[in-house]
């Protein structure tokens, strides 16, 4: 369950929710990445991971004990505005994060699985991240009693792009022409 704390601005792009029970909402979002990457359904080939991330996920559906943020750090977005009413299987993709370490000045990219839950979206990190990017991260799940998430608008959004993205394929006649 969230509980949502309230803020005194209204273009607030980002939130800090108190969530009981963290672990089961860390253990569905890696129980969703591992049935995606094990599955042979053509649908979910877009979220095909490497054996060795799909049996580490297996552990944690299998009942490994969650501690922290587990071994694959889960973030939130909301969409903090109402788009298209759409489903989208989940996927594997890439997230750009910069100045992750003081070598790293121009950032870099992790690999994450990409869920959508109707207006929420997780992301299961599931390159490796340095721990001191993750301990205490309020990003993540279980790094602090209370979970930083973000939001961004629904038009401004990776959603977004991808419903046009899929528009524009399967039903050209509904684009405007310019």
């Amino acid at each position: 369950q969230i509980r949502r704390q309230p803020s005194n601005r209204p273009n607030t792009r980002f939130s800090h929710n108190s969530i009981q029970n963290h672990q089961d909402l860390i253990r569905f979002a890696l129980s969703i990445a591992w049935r995606a990457s094990a599955s042979k359904l053509p649908d979910m080939d877009w979220a095909t991971l490497d054996k060795q991330t799909e049996n580490l996920l297996k552990e944690y559906v299998l009942g490994k004990a969650i501690v922290g943020t587990s071994s694959f750090p889960v973030s939130l977005t909301q969409l903090s505005s109402i788009g298209e009413a759409q489903n989208q299987t989940p996927s594997v993709d890439e997230k750009p994060i910069l100045n992750v370490t003081p070598d790293d000045e121009d950032g870099r990219t992790v690999k994450i699985v990409r869920i959508f839950l109707d207006g929420l979206i997780i992301h299961v990190h599931v390159s490796p991240m340095p721990v001191e990017q993750v301990e205490g991260n309020p990003m993540f799940l279980g790094a602090q009693d209370k979970t930083l998430v973000t939001s961004v608008t629904y038009e401004a959004s990776y959603q977004y792009e991808n419903f046009l993205h899929v528009v524009r394929e399967c039903h050209p006649d509904l684009v405007e022409r310019e």
